[in-house]
């Protein structure tokens, strides 16, 4: 869309001919078209229908369901945290950390550790050949997201 403005009068003519006429035509045209779209607009909501003799609801409606008033309504009962949850924050008696879920049980004559990867030297020890490497011990605190902090040597 392209839109062109000239400072010389339509047709030659000083005092603007057909040109300030199209201009007034325009703003007729936008007028008009405003008070057609916003004819139709109503400040006001509707009222609600009053509900009349026949249509109001009785006991003997099926679907009719009489309001109860508060002193009828049972007290909100909210249940306390249990002492203890099964499986849940548990200390492990032989490591003295806390456990969370089943601990995985593995057969140590077919379990392996795999260092892959972007390594230099990939390596692929069994339980004996990882246990028989000299020791080396590390003090690290554990944080868990159930805000559960341990401190551990290995």
């Amino acid at each position: 869309m392209r839109f062109e403005t000239t400072t010389e009068p339509a047709h030659g003519r000083a005092g603007g001919g057909s040109g300030t006429r199209r201009g007034r035509f325009d703003l007729i045209i936008l007028a008009a078209a405003a008070i057609i779209t916003l004819g139709d607009c109503d400040p006001r909501p509707p009222s609600p229908p009053t509900p009349s003799k026949a249509s109001a609801p009785s006991s003997a409606d099926p679907e009719y369901l009489p309001a109860r008033s508060r002193s009828e309504l049972p007290p909100a009962v909210q249940p306390g945290m249990p002492a203890f949850i099964p499986g849940y924050a548990e200390l492990d008696p032989d490591s003295g950390l806390h456990m969370t879920g089943t601990p995985v049980l593995l057969d140590l004559k077919t379990w392996r550790l795999a260092v892959t990867g972007a390594v230099n030297n990939p390596l692929s020890l069994d339980f004996d050949e990882l246990r028989a490497l000299p020791r080396v011990r590390s003090r690290s605190t554990l944080v868990c997201p159930g805000y559960f902090e341990d401190n551990a040597l290995w």
